[in-house]
């Protein structure tokens, strides 16, 4: 039997879409997409996703149904380092239907069944390896002006409405993992500051005097060392030129 032998696994990320089914309200297909540029041309199949600090992110999120009526609001969406929504590292950048981050725009889609919006990966990147986009998404009756799809942004002093007319499920929809090439650990950082902070730090006079002078104490130091180890091997030499020769006896 061989001793030693080579294993290997291998996984491949989920991007298929997202099925629910709840009864009266029919069965919806969410997708969560991202692009290579603002004319979502292009989709980004491969994942995990390297992308540069600042580099914009173009995000489609819709909802797959032959149902014309339907219209798809994004809730809440944020990035966290896991796979998880409920992760207590999160950073938000839609809430209540309202942009809140300064990269977010909002894009023109012509099916009222999507959204798309664009925002830069620097906001969230810059502090974890990876990270993951979630979004909560509902489904409205796009002819219903009382809907919270309708309602659209509803800033801090509106949301107490929300309860009364906003029944809607929600659904949770992610797209990743992001990659950022450049993160550095914090304790990697430390150490790059110190060493930024010490490059440009200026030796006191003082300091470079007793510098010099040790340097000296030490190369005399140095010189006197080999001096002595030179004579020690003369002294030798010569010891072994004066050697006692043997003498016969003589009868």
């Amino acid at each position: 039997m061989d001793s030693r032998d080579t294993v290997s696994a291998m996984f491949s990320p989920q991007i298929e879409k997202i099925y629910f089914f709840r009864s009266a309200h029919g069965k919806y297909n969410f997708d969560m997409q991202l692009f290579q540029s603002v004319g979502f041309q292009q989709q980004i199949d491969t994942f995990p996703y390297v992308v540069q600090l600042n580099q914009p992110l173009y995000v489609q999120v819709q909802v797959l149904t032959p149902d014309q009526d339907l219209q798809l609001f994004a809730e809440n969406c944020m990035a966290t380092p896991s796979a998880n929504i409920l992760d207590p590292m999160s950073y938000t950048f839609i809430s209540d239907g309202c942009p809140v981050d300064s990269t977010f725009l909002s894009l023109f889609s012509s099916s009222q069944k999507q959204e798309r919006f664009s925002i830069n990966s620097f906001a969230f990147v810059e502090d974890y390896p990876e990270v993951y986009l979630h979004c909560t998404v509902l489904v409205c009756n796009s002819t219903d002006p009382t809907s919270r799809c309708a309602q659209g942004c509803l800033p801090p002093p509106s949301r107490h409405r929300r309860a009364a007319l906003g029944a809607e499920p929600r659904y949770n929809v992610y797209k990743g993992p992001i990659l950022n090439p450049g993160y550095r650990r914090p304790s990697d950082v430390d150490v790059a500051e110190e060493v930024e902070e010490n490059r440009g730090a200026q030796v006191p006079p003082g300091a470079v005097t007793s510098l010099v002078i040790a340097v000296l104490l030490l190369l005399c130091a140095v010189v006197t060392l080999v001096g002595v180890i030179a004579y020690m091997r003369m002294r030798t030499a010569r010891k072994e030129l004066y050697m006692a020769l043997p003498t016969d006896d003589l009868e």
